[in-house]
């Protein structure tokens, strides 16, 4: 639309009545909190469809979410784990049960790659995946944004998406300090 208020083929006074906010939200490849986020969405779909609470993920199908390019988002997202669920021959939902198209999109070159940098994080996360809820994968990821940016709380807060006062208030919320001494703390 901005575009086409500057060419003259839309109003500006309707462009501003219309652009009233604007959200800007990641890729779900970019944020830090994709694995929790992903782990409560299954809950929700393995919910909705009626499955077996003790169906999960195999370590090599959490991998895979990890490095996953993500180009659907949340919708992909849901799509994925709706057809694994439906799909799935037992208790454990492995690299089979994934539909083929997701798979695909997966970039094998770079796999390897970054198998080997990302393998050591990958296997925390998902040894946490189980008893994790939404709030300590949130917490997680404002640490490991404080972590990263070494403190510095405008490029924690640009990372995660969020303004520094929604930063400020979760770090609260956690216990975190915005010094640049203890933010690794779990």
């Amino acid at each position: 639309l901005q575009e086409m208020v500057q060419k003259g083929a839309f109003r500006r006074d309707l462009y501003y009545r219309l652009n009233g906010v604007q959200l800007w939200l990641p890729p779900l490849r970019e944020r830090p909190d994709r694995l929790g986020l992903l782990s409560q969405l299954f809950r929700l779909e393995r919910d909705a469809l009626g499955s077996a609470e003790d169906l999960r993920f195999s370590d090599e199908v959490w991998r895979i979410f990890f490095k996953h390019p993500w180009p659907g988002n949340i919708r992909e997202a849901r799509n994925v784990l709706r057809s694994s669920i439906a799909v799935a021959k037992g208790p454990v939902i492995e690299i089979d049960d994934l539909p083929i198209d997701f798979l695909q999109e997966l970039d094998f070159d770079q796999r390897v790659t970054d198998a080997e940098s990302q393998d050591a994080n990958v296997d925390e996360t998902v040894e946490l995946e189980a008893g994790f809820d939404l709030s300590d994968w949130e917490a997680r990821a404002v640490r490991h944004a404080l972590a990263s940016s070494k403190g510095n709380i405008a490029k924690a807060a640009r990372s995660l998406g969020i303004t520094r006062a929604t930063l400020y208030h979760k770090m609260a919320r956690y216990g975190l300090r915005s010094d640049r001494r203890i933010v690794s703390k779990r």
